[in-house]
């Protein structure tokens, strides 16, 4: 990994390999199993009319949306969190590769906006950027934030290392 003139690299934030769920998937993933099911019930009264698009290409679609949206989404922040490291130096935030050689994205500590979210046991996930809210405007925030670096460790922690880093 290559580092900026005079950039120090404080501290390797560590994480977990575990699958991570999130606040918002109490949420979502009731709404998606319920909609499954409500699919299920509408399309099968049309169960007598077999030879119908909707039966043979609309069913399959929604239920497949319905799995991805519950599952594919976990699956996403699983495969992000277990090929990434996290990397706090002097003056930015580095998201690398699982081998730590490249670097994949960078934020710069100035002006950034971050918060964070810890369970009962102090792991938890950090969010870089104005995170989205549960509820908006439009409805349910069933899209995920970009950048998150998930199940880390002493969360609290590394979140004041983090704003002591910008000072």
């Amino acid at each position: 990994m290559k580092l900026r003139e005079n950039e120090k690299i404080i501290e390797e934030i560590e994480h977990s390999n575990r699958i991570p769920f999130r606040l918002e998937d109490m949420l979502t993933i009731p709404f998606f199993i319920g909609f499954s099911f409500v699919v299920t019930f509408i399309l099968s009264q049309s169960i007598e009319s077999r030879k119908d698009v909707i039966y043979y290409l609309i069913y399959p679609m929604m239920i497949l949306f319905a799995i991805f949206m519950t599952l594919g989404r976990i699956f996403i922040r699983w495969y992000k969190t277990k090929t990434s490291r996290f990397y706090i130096s002097n003056q930015r935030i580095i998201f690398t590769d699982k081998t730590g050689k490249l670097i994949d994205k960078s934020f710069k500590l100035e002006n950034l906006e971050i918060s964070y979210r810890e369970d009962l046991y102090g792991s938890g996930y950090i969010i870089i950027g104005k995170p989205e809210p549960l509820i908006q405007g439009r409805g349910i925030n069933f899209f995920e934030d970009q950048d998150v670096m998930y199940n880390v460790y002493r969360v609290k922690e590394i979140f004041n290392k983090i704003n002591f880093a910008k000072i």
